[in-house]
């Protein structure tokens, strides 16, 4: 059901751009008497998608009837949405931004106005006094999965890496942490090549496409998200190239994720967990209304590392939560 839901709400938000209002509980929406508003960056990505359902569910369970809708990436749509937000007169709003400085005057206009404003996946640079902040801090998943892979790559290794959205903090401090998890740990290996991918499965599928008419000798593909590790996979397999000896690295820790690393093709992803993010968001937007939490708290969500070796937990844990059937 959770995962019908879910579809409903992606093609919704490419359709329209704009907003709407999705329920896995009915009966919890209509007896709600708080409106909480979620704006996610981009749905299309798959830990968007995962991060606004959990969102969605935790909101609701909390009691509160949920808005979510979708920026695409836009930073003129997400400060449209905020605006929307804000005439409807909601109890808070959580969003994961795109670190603009637009979208920041807004946000500190909207809490200007007594409204609670909570940041989840990435902080905004570009504040000097913060937002309450939930997040996985990305320079430590960068240098965790690094570690992993500088534990595992075989000497001289060669590698490729596919990073995120040019110039956009998550990115670079995931690549910062690849830097300091497994380039500095390992001066044997060798970067062939890297590229801006975006966190888009088909952007990683075209360019590993083109380094393998320009490589034979790839060791190990580190990537930046899932989707783009499960896209440089489908490259090697539409390519009919043999992936037996290549390692591909992620992180987001997805459900089609943990499925390549059972099936034996993902080495590894480090998990940050869209659920203990969304709870820890309900958490401080509760917090925030209440009186109990003052200022611009940030809360850190733990890296976990996903290999063969554990893969079977966090598979179970996708099912319980309908990520999996």
């Amino acid at each position: 059901m959770k995962k019908k839901v879910l579809g409903i709400i992606l093609a919704g938000c490419m359709c329209a751009g704009l907003t709407l209002t999705a329920g896995f509980g009915v009966e919890n929406v209509e007896a709600a008497d708080k409106k909480l508003v979620y704006i996610s960056r981009d749905m299309t990505d798959p830990f968007g998608a995962w991060l606004a359902n959990s969102m969605q569910e935790k909101g609701e369970a909390a009691g509160y009837k949920v808005t979510v809708m979708d920026e695409q990436n836009d930073a003129a749509k997400c400060v449209e949405m905020l605006e929307n937000a804000k005439n409807s007169s909601p109890d808070a709003i959580v969003l994961q931004p795109t670190s603009d400085a637009q979208v920041l005057n807004t946000i500190n206009s909207i809490r200007d106005e007594g409204i609670p404003v909570v940041v989840v996946n990435l902080t905004l640079p570009e504040d000097p006094e913060g937002a309450p902040t939930v997040l996985c801090d990305d320079v430590t998943l960068g240098k965790t999965i690094g570690a992993v892979a500088a534990e595992n790559l075989p000497e001289n290794a060669n590698i490729v890496i596919l990073n995120g959205i040019p110039g956009f903090s998550v990115s670079l401090d995931r690549r910062e942490g690849f830097q300091e998890g497994l380039l500095d740990a390992r001066d044997d290996i060798t970067v062939l090549d890297e590229l801006d991918a975006s966190f888009n499965k088909d952007e990683a599928m075209n360019a590993m496409d083109d380094w393998l008419q320009k490589y034979d000798n790839i060791d190990g593909v580190i990537c930046q998200s899932d989707g783009m590790a499960l896209g440089a996979i489908e490259s090697y397999k539409s390519n009919n190239k043999d992936i037996s000896n290549v390692q591909f690295y992620g992180i987001d820790g997805l459900a089609d994720g943990c499925l390549s690393i059972e099936a034996g093709e993902l080495t590894a992803t480090v998990l940050q967990d869209a659920n203990a993010m969304a709870d820890e968001a309900i958490n401080m937007v509760n917090g925030l209304l209440d009186g109990s939490i003052e200022g611009n708290p940030i809360e850190s969500i733990d890296a976990e590392v996903i290999t063969k070796d554990n893969v079977e937990d966090m598979i179970a844990s996708h099912k319980e939560n309908g990520l999996i059937d």
